[in-house]
């Protein structure tokens, strides 16, 4: 009898190890996918920041041309640029961005003097949308001057 429960117990030790193996392998296959979506969430994070500087250049570039600074030598009356305008970047930070520009001006009177109205709505966009690595941030200013 004794040999019986001899071969009995062999195995065991086998069995044992191999559901070790199973479990750590289960355990390293969810390390790296989640390892891997950190990476692919930071890095579409840096594409949102991008677009947003992006999409702030836009706005800045059309609040020039229709407020232009005292220095820049622009006088009134001050028109939108044509609209859209899409601006390409392809240096520094901005390399492979585009930022579209729309511009709409009305004017009103209040108390006798006359005010011009400019609406600009600049949207900061990296890729086209549909792709895995899309992203796009939309920033809007509204400049009230007096007329002429």
């Amino acid at each position: 009898m004794k040999s019986i429960s001899k071969y009995r117990q062999n195995g065991f030790a086998i069995v044992s190890a191999i559901f070790i193996l199973i479990i750590l392998s289960l355990i390293g296959t969810y390390i790296v996918s989640i390892s891997t979506l950190n990476q692919e969430s930071g890095a579409i994070t840096t594409q949102g920041v991008r677009a947003y500087y992006a999409a702030k250049s836009g706005l800045e570039w059309g609040t020039y041309k229709v407020a232009p600074s005292s220095t820049s030598g622009g006088a009134p009356p001050y028109n939108c640029p044509a609209s859209p305008t899409t601006l390409t970047f392809t240096q520094g930070g901005l390399n492979n961005l585009s930022a579209t520009v729309i511009c709409t001006s009305s004017s009103f009177n209040e108390d006798g003097q006359s005010y011009n109205v400019f609406q600009l709505n600049s949207t900061g966009q990296f890729s086209t949308a549909g792709n895995s690595d899309y992203a796009s941030r939309q920033l809007y200013a509204t400049i009230i001057q007096p007329g002429i």
